[in-house]
């Protein structure tokens, strides 16, 4: 499959585990919701290291590559995660979508020139986001939409998180290219286990020891797993910018998951700005490299 394929497959993954992340977030916390996160994406991931197994890298830079796929792969969720925390999907997806922004400068540092209409599908998708940031509706908790610093942390939070999944293509792209897809999800999500437990994110959060939870965590970790393998398939070959643009659509997949099952009520402007940085975003798998 071309990478507009594999990123269409890591939209949907993406837009169903981030409708389950919105729940989890909330109940763990953004750190709590990532470790659960990482140790269940671990064991599913291990799965798939036993079925197609990979040997360690023995090169100092597929080491640095793989270091920095795991730390990527770990923080841009995390910071997503605290946007959910803080804000309605309607308006935190539209922004983490924006990454493919971020993605095309490094493509164009690598040889690609961009034609004048891809600057104008940036602007579109920039003008998009603003519009999503003014007009994305309030959140369905009342305690949390009655701060309206929240809404203001919630939009830092979800531009921070696209330039951290413009790092995750890039870094997990170089991972990928060196040891193989599977080793890099398999390493990235043995990181974030290993790593947020030396801050026990599982301390005052009772939710932990349900059983219920750990099957959302598992189901949220099978969905985001076939996200994450899709996308540094997709990334090879020159395909790093096409991937992270198709993939982004999963802000669409997001918002209506969550219009349904969240009880989330977009307003006309809001769905407008939206649709904007989708547009602008499908401009850009147009003309990309």
């Amino acid at each position: 499959m071309n990478p507009i394929w594999w990123g269409v497959i890591a939209a949907f993954a993406w837009g169903t585990s981030d409708l389950i992340s919105r729940i989890t977030s909330r109940r763990l916390g953004p750190i709590g919701a990532m470790w659960g996160l990482s140790v269940s994406g671990l064991l599913s991931a291990s799965v798939l290291l036993a079925l197609y197994p990979a040997l360690l890298p023995h090169a100092l830079p597929a080491w640095i590559w793989l270091l920095g796929a795991s730390l990527a792969a770990m923080l841009a969720p995390i910071i997503f995660f605290r946007g959910l925390s803080l804000g309605p999907m309607a308006l935190v997806a539209p922004l983490a979508a924006a990454y493919p922004v971020w993605v095309l400068p490094i493509a164009m540092v690598e040889g690609f020139r961009p034609p004048p209409i891809a600057w104008l599908a940036m602007g579109l998708v920039a003008l998009g986001a603003v519009v999503v940031a003014r007009t994305a509706p309030h959140d369905p908790d009342e305690a949390i939409s009655a701060n309206p610093a929240n809404k203001r942390a919630a939009i830092i939070a979800a531009l921070l998180a696209s330039l951290a999944f413009a790092a995750t293509v890039i870094a997990g792209r170089g991972a990928a290219a060196r040891v193989g897809s599977v080793l890099t999800l398999w390493s990235s999500r043995l990181g974030g286990s290993v790593l947020i437990a030396l801050a026990r994110p599982w301390r005052g959060r009772p939710a932990f020891a349900t059983k219920r939870m750990w099957a959302l965590l598992l189901l949220q970790a099978l969905f985001d797993n076939a996200a994450f393998v899709s996308l540094y398939i997709g990334s090879q070959h020159g395909g790093a910018a096409m991937v992270s643009i198709a993939s982004s659509a999963f802000m669409v997949v997001g918002v209506l998951l969550a219009a349904i099952f969240l009880k989330e009520r977009p307003n006309v402007s809001c769905v407008a700005g939206a649709g904007a940085v989708f547009c602008g975003i499908a401009l850009l798998a147009a003309v990309g490299p």
